[in-house]
């Protein structure tokens, strides 16, 4: 999902975000989630800070083995 807008990974997480699993079965190829919060602080109003699961997801993540600029596995 590389350059996707952070609402379209929002309604992405609202159908995995299923408990008790919490995304444990999720593997997403796409931005850096720090971006969208760095967003969403930048401009409280713009979609970044709407998408509130993508905020919440950024506590389950972690860059993974392979980063390059703003993509991370």
């Amino acid at each position: 999902m590389p350059h996707c807008e952070a609402s379209l990974y929002d309604a992405f997480f609202a159908v995995n975000w299923e408990p008790p699993l919490l995304l444990r079965h999720v593997c997403v190829l796409g931005n850096n989630f720090h971006n969208y919060a760095i967003q969403a602080e930048e401009n409280r109003s713009g979609p970044a800070a709407k998408a509130k699961l993508i905020l919440t997801a950024l506590q389950f993540s972690g860059r993974g083995r392979w980063h390059r600029g703003n993509l991370a596995i």
